[in-house]
């Protein structure tokens, strides 16, 4: 009785070897969303800054020259004021 042994043709990939590419996969996937995430928040902080820097300048350069608001000086002078309501655009 002779056997012949097949030769496996393995020129595809196993599940294993699938399974672990996926969870590699996953992995950097929350790693750039987690990333991204950051990015947005320091990049709306950034944001924030610049507007109030430039807000800053807007009435220090009104104060300088005296500008009037509705033809009037503004009683107590110029100034910012904050909310800490949610932004609106």
């Amino acid at each position: 009785m002779v056997t012949k042994k097949r030769k496996i043709n393995s020129s595809g990939y196993s599940l294993l070897e699938l399974i672990i590419a996926l969870g590699i996969i996953t992995i950097i996937s929350a790693v750039v969303v987690a990333n991204f995430r950051q990015a947005e928040k320091s990049n709306n902080l950034r944001q924030s800054s610049l507007e109030l820097e430039s807000n800053i300048r807007l009435v220090r350069s009104q104060a300088l020259a005296g500008q009037l608001i509705d033809g009037v000086l503004p009683l107590g002078g110029y100034g910012l004021f904050f909310s800490f309501d949610q932004p609106t655009s």
